[in-house]
C-alpha cells in the first residue's frame, strides 16, 4: 500500500501497521473489513434424476455451499446476498431442488430477503452454521415475490 501511495497523500482506514521504508517509520492506514455473521437456511427437496441416483446428503450440500462463498471469487465486502444467490449455487447439486432459502445477518432470525453489507463489512458464513432441511416438494418458486423483482437471478450486487 505504501509503495503505491504518492506523495503527499494520506492513507485512510480503520486499522494501522507501521513499517520502515526507506530507513523512516511510516504508519499505513487501510480499511480492513469487519467479519459480520451471515446465517443461511435451504430446505430443499429431493428430485430424482433419470437414473435415480441418490440426492447429496446435507453434509455435501453444506460443504459445496460453504467453499462456493468463500473461495477467492466468493462473497466480497459491499455485497448484497439474495436468495436467487444462494437458490443458484445449492440447485448446482444432483438430485436436489430448492425450496426455500432464509437470510439475515448479526445473528437474526432468517427469512425470505436480501441481505445488504457496506464496504468496510465482509459476509462470514463460517462463524454461524448453514442450515440444510429436507422437506416435501411444493412446487412453489423460491424467488418469487416483491424481493426478487429487479434482481439479476445469482448476482452480488
Amino acid at each position: 500500500i505504501y509503495q503505491n501511495t504518492v506523495a503527499g497523500i494520506g492513507n485512510y482506514g480503520n486499522t494501522v501497521v507501521q513499517i520502515t521504508a526507506d530507513g523512516f517509520c511510516q504508519s499505513v492506514s487501510f480499511v480492513r473489513p469487519v467479519a459480520v455473521p451471515l446465517s443461511i437456511q435451504v430446505d430443499v427437496s429431493v428430485q430424482l434424476n433419470d437414473c435415480d441416483c441418490a440426492p447429496d446428503d446435507v453434509v455435501k450440500i453444506i460443504a459445496a455451499l460453504k467453499a462456493s462463498l468463500t473461495e477467492a471469487c466468493g462473497l466480497q465486502s459491499g455485497a448484497m446476498v439474495t436468495p436467487a444467490f444462494i437458490e443458484q449455487i445449492v440447485a448446482k447439486r444432483s438430485g436436489i431442488f430448492v425450496e426455500a432459502v432464509r437470510l439475515a445477518r448479526d445473528g437474526g432470525t432468517p427469512v425470505f430477503q436480501n441481505v445488504t453489507f457496506n464496504l468496510t463489512e465482509l459476509p462470514d458464513v463460517t462463524k454461524v452454521p448453514i442450515v440444510i432441511n429436507y422437506v416435501t416438494h411444493s412446487g412453489a418458486t423460491v424467488t418469487s415475490g416483491p424481493v426478487a423483482e429487479g434482481i439479476k437471478v445469482g448476482s452480488i450486487i
